[in-house]
């Protein structure tokens, strides 16, 4: 393996070859094809060198299971071409850092990259800016291209048989470029979100035994972190997709000021008003939840503050998209939901019952939402009904609040989407690992209600609010939100 080089040495390949034309290649190559072959065997015939630069693991964003074969395999196989003289791993969102380092005479790829328009990273521009400040060409070869992801999806063990039958269904129904032309829609869409801000804080701990003195378990402390939740996490996920997003709130008069790019805060804020603080004891060496210790604001919301926030509605009223999250803590009062049902607003629903408003919360004080998202528990709770199918509930829900789409999410059996116009639509969970499932419910809501704005079909709205859910339960709590340019590339390597 004397072809691979540390990236410590790579400057010395620049001074050993200082007479030599050098020609370098950058990509992930997982599945190393004819495509691959014919295009290093043309690049090598442009200069004297050929040095493959091959993207880490941890920067292949190419959708589940990817990459097929680790760097490690993936450089073996690379160094097996005797047209390849050296093999080095690009640990970098780019091919930026190697070139900068090598200083190649010629930095070649292949012809689908000679429109950069169509390259949704646009890293190609950015490594065609660097290629000319290091007074280097930008070639490219002429080859047949082959897709991996298309060769890989075809035997990939990543999907289950339910999971490959939906997908054969939406490849014939859409191609990719259906979702840009929503998600271009999207962008331009001045969007509302109405509902609680909340505080997730994770305390990690370990069990270090029980007391001496009472039965009862002792953890030691190890960290704290806090994570944007509630209202503030969807207007945070929809922030990369539409350029206005306007957040209508309640938050303490004392806290400071929320400043987030892309969001506008309509928010009222008061002494009275306490912060909600949700606290989870987490096992450190496990990520299992212990316990929650709860910090709700318990006070009962006055006429003026009713009115503040139906001012700020009817304000709101011309850019008429809203998504309503009632996480049952007091913010939206009967009075201001009667408000929205009756004026008719175009928004979307999801009414949390959760353990401190169980039995004094539900969906049934809505009516006319465009779509309402519950999970399955949620809607066999409001009917008091365990035993009757989800195709039953979801339409006696229809008759009850007259919603235009109705999505009962199942867990990992994934979600169900109800229209009259597209009748049931049934979609699996998409996701790789389960870390967290706090926010996944809102981002599916986010992205689900946006592309049904747009007027997506359901089946189309469902698959990618169900693939933001997959990438959501991947990361701790809210540690990240939704990145359009990361799910574009997603979709675009599962449509092949």
């Amino acid at each position: 393996m004397s072809k691979i080089i540390n990236f410590k040495n790579i400057a010395s390949l620049r001074k050993k070859f200082k007479q030599k034309k050098i020609v370098m290649c950058h990509g992930v190559f997982d599945l190393l094809h004819l495509g691959h072959i014919i295009h290093f065997e043309e690049a090598k015939k442009m200069g004297d060198i050929l040095i493959v630069s091959v993207t880490s693991d941890k920067f292949v964003n190419k959708g589940y299971g990817r990459p097929y074969f680790n760097i490690s395999d993936r450089m073996k196989s690379l160094c097996a071409l005797n047209f390849i003289d050296y093999v080095i791993e690009s640990d970098y969102p780019t091919a930026e850092l190697n070139l900068k380092k090598i200083k190649p005479d010629i930095y070649c790829k292949g012809s689908e990259y000679s429109k950069s328009e169509k390259d949704i990273s646009k890293n190609i521009l950015k490594e065609k800016k660097f290629v000319k400040k290091i007074n280097a060409q930008i070639r490219y070869t002429s080859g047949k291209i082959f897709s991996s992801s298309k060769l890989i999806n075809s035997f990939s063990q990543n999907f289950n048989d339910e999971q490959k039958s939906f997908l054969k269904k939406i490849k014939k129904k859409y191609s990719f470029s259906d979702i840009e032309i929503y998600l271009k829609k999207i962008s331009n869409l001045k969007i509302n979100v109405l509902g609680e801000i909340i505080t997730d804080k994770y305390t990690y701990c370990e069990p270090i035994g029980t007391s001496g003195k009472d039965p009862f378990l002792v953890f030691e402390r190890k960290k704290d972190k806090q994570f944007q939740g509630g209202s503030l996490a969807i207007a945070k996920n929809l922030a990369n997709f539409s350029k206005k997003i306007n957040l209508i709130s309640y938050y303490p008069k004392k806290k400071i000021n929320l400043r987030i790019k892309g969001i506008n805060f309509d928010i009222v804020k008061s002494n009275k008003i306490n912060e909600i603080v949700k606290n989870r004891f987490v096992d450190i060496n496990t990520n299992s939840k212990l316990f929650g210790i709860y910090s709700l604001d318990s006070h009962k919301i006055n006429n003026t503050f009713e009115n503040k926030i139906i001012s700020k509605l009817k304000s709101t009223k011309k850019n008429n998209f809203y998504i309503i999250s009632d996480y049952g803590h007091g913010l939206i009062t009967k009075k201001i939901s009667d408000f929205i049902s009756k004026k008719k607003y175009n928004y979307t629903l999801n009414a949390q019952i959760n353990s401190s408003n169980r039995g004094f919360h539900g969906l049934f004080k809505y009516k006319y939402p465009e779509a309402v998202i519950v999970n399955t528990s949620e809607l066999q709770y409001e009917f008091k009904d365990k035993t009757s199918s989800l195709e039953s509930l979801i339409l006696k829900l229809k008759k009850k609040i007259f919603p235009n789409n109705i999505v009962v999410t199942r867990g990992s059996k994934g979600a169900i989407a109800y229209s009259n116009k597209d009748g049931f639509s049934y979609c699996p969970a998409f996701h790789q690992k389960i870390v967290d499932k706090v926010g996944a419910g809102d981002s599916l809501l986010a992205v689900f209600s946006l592309f049904k704005f747009v007027n997506a079909p359901n089946d189309l709205a469902l698959f990618v609010s169900s693939i933001s859910a997959g990438y959501q339960v991947s990361v701790v709590n809210n540690e990240s939100f939704l990145d359009k340019t990361n799910l574009l590339k997603h979709l675009q390597h599962l449509l092949k």
